[in-house]
This record gives structure tokens, C-alpha cells and sequence, in this order.
């Protein structure tokens, strides 16, 4: 029998649906292996792009170091302090009474001890003639003279002054609390503004038996030991005063420490690996610290850089 329209029209549709639906496999089958391509190239780009961040991961860090040693540790104490003269003026006096019959010097002339300044006869009428000669008992500069030649002296009369040579120290005050750790013989450096090229030394001489009640301070003075060419009395010097000492300790430069959780560590460089140390620290100065425990001598400690716990270094 003939096909119905109905019939015609069912197969014809029939046949659409497998064209479209091999048309949707096709394209299913292009798009799964374009993404596939697209994840084996991606695959392949993320492992190039691995490798130079496992290559950063493991690079070496770049650091210096120093070998811990063993050794004495010196803190010095900055303190002002002046100059002044600590020269005297000293009388010579004759012993005997009489009549001046010579004078040998004029004020402003320089004597050396022993030099013969005068000479007094102390005879009396009907007495044998002799006389008696009077010495510079110190070095210096006469200041003053009180009797001339043809005057009458009594016993014990000062016939002249005589100005000390200018004997420079320092006085400064010391705080309280480094009383314990200076003493007589003590040695310190100083420096003025008027000669900042140089370096002066000094030696504590005295030490003050009393504290100050308002500045809680001792008084201290020191002789200046080595070239005091240039001072004046009167002048303002920055001292450097030695108020610690250790015999034998073990010292680390300051930019060696550093703090994790409020702790002070170090980083200890072990085959080429920087391992985070805890240590205690005791005394400072400007440059280093002293420490009490965690170091020992030969270790290698970090002293500029930023390795982090366990990172491989490269020490310069």
C-alpha cells in the first residue's frame, strides 16, 4: 500500500533526529579533545613554571658570619668632665733671723728646687760673721717676693712664693651605681672639641668617700697620663671610663641577636644550614653582647641576613 503523508513525514523526521544527534556526538567528541589538548598543554606549561619555584624554594641564601670565641669583655662609660689645674702655690721661709744681704729673684722668674734665692746673715754684734743661704724647695714660677735685699727677716718668715708648674686633671661625676666596678689606677681615654684628631689617656687618682645625696653621684678625678699638649684648665672633655670588665666570656656582635616570641636567639650555621638558637644574654656595650648560655666557642653565628629557621646559606 502506499505511504500515508503521516508515515512520510515520521521518517523524514527520524532521519533528522540521527543527523543531529551524530552532528551533537561530533562536536561532544571535538570539544572533549580540544580540552583535553588544552589540560595536557597546561599540564605542561605548569611543569615548566615548577621548576623555577622548586629552584627558588632551595636557592641559598646569602649571609655573613662570625666564629664565636672566648674572650675578655670591657664596657666603657661615657661621662663629661673638665679640666682644671691641680697645682699649688708654696711658701719658702728662712729658719734663722737676720738681715736679707741677698736677693736672687724677681717675681715672674722661673726657680728649679735647690736653686739658692737669698741669703740672711743672722749674726749679731761681737759675733763671728757667717751666713745662711735659703733654697727654692719646688719647681715653678715666682709669684710673689716679700722681702729685698738690706730688710731684716725673723725666723720662719716667708720670704717668697712660688707658683707650682701646672699639674692638668679631670673631674667628673661618676652615678652610683658603677662605684662597685672602678677603683684607683684605672685607666680611661678622653676626647676635646678643640682636638678631635686626638686621643688623651688618664688614670683614676682619686676616688670621693661620700655620695652625693641630690645627684646620687661620686666626685672622681683623674691625672692625665700621656701628651696633655693643647689642654687648658677649664676645658670640657668627652671621657670614656672603663665601668665593667670580664676576664673570659663569650661576646657576639649586637646585629647577631635578634628576638622570636620575645626571646632573644641567634642563628647558628651548621653544614650550611641556619638553625634558630636560643640564648641568654647578659652584659652590652655598644657593639656587643655578652653571653651567659646557648653559644660556645667555634660556633658560626649570622650576623647580617635573614636566613630563617633551617634555610640553607651561602656565608660571604
Amino acid at each position: 500500500m502506499p505511504e500515508n503523508k503521516t508515515e512520510k513525514d515520521g521518517k523524514k523526521k527520524t532521519g533528522l533526529d540521527r543527523i543531529v544527534t551524530v552532528v551533537l556526538l561530533a562536536i561532544c567528541v571535538a570539544l572533549a579533545v580540544t580540552i583535553i589538548i588544552s589540560m595536557l598543554g597546561n599540564g605542561s606549561g605548569s611543569a615548566e613554571l615548577q621548576a623555577p619555584v622548586a629552584e627558588e624554594a632551595s636557592a641559598l641564601v646569602n649571609v655573613s658570619a662570625v666564629t664565636v670565641t672566648e674572650g675578655p669583655f670591657t664596657k666603657t662609660t661615657s661621662l663629661n668632665a673638665e679640666v682644671f689645674d691641680d697645682s699649688n702655690t708654696v711658701s719658702v721661709t728662712t729658719d734663722v733671723g737676720g738681715k736679707v744681704v741677698e736677693m736672687n729673684v724677681e717675681s715672674g722668674d722661673s726657680v728649679k728646687a735647690g736653686d739658692v734665692i737669698a741669703v740672711i746673715d743672722p749674726s749679731t754684734a761681737g759675733a763671728t760673721y757667717r751666713t745662711a743661704e735659703v733654697v727654692a724647695i719646688s719647681d715653678g714660677t715666682v709669684e710673689t717676693v716679700n722681702y729685698h735685699k738690706g730688710e731684716t727677716v725673723s725666723a720662719g718668715a716667708a720670704l717668697i712664693t712660688i707658683k707650682q708648674p701646672t699639674i692638668l686633671k679631670l673631674s667628673t661625676a661618676l652615678p652610683e651605681r658603677y662605684i662597685g666596678s672602678i677603683s684607683e689606677g684605672m685607666e680611661a681615654t678622653f676626647t676635646s672639641v678643640a682636638w678631635t684628631d686626638r686621643v688623651f689617656t688618664a688614670r683614676i687618682s682619686e676616688i670621693d668617700d661620700t655620695v652625693d645625696t641630690g645627684s646620687r653621684t661620686v666626685g672622681i678625678e683623674l691625672e692625665i697620663t700621656g701628651d696633655s699638649t693643647g689642654l687648658k684648665a677649664g676645658m670640657f672633655v668627652k671621657l670614656s671610663l672603663i665601668t665593667e670588665y670580664i676576664e673570659s666570656c663569650i661576646t657576639v656582635p649586637t646585629s647577631a641577636v635578634s628576638t622570636f616570641l620575645d626571646e632573644p636567639v641567634v642563628f647558628v650555621v651548621t653544614d650550611g644550614v641556619a638553625h634558630r638558637t636560643s640564648v641568654v644574654t647578659g652584659s652590652s656595650s655598644s657593639d656587643v653582647y655578652v653571653i651567659e648560655s646557648g653559644l660556645s666557642a667555634g660556633d658560626l653565628v649570622v650576623t647580617a641576613g635573614d636566613p630563617g629557621d633551617g634555610a640553607e646559606v651561602n656565608v660571604l
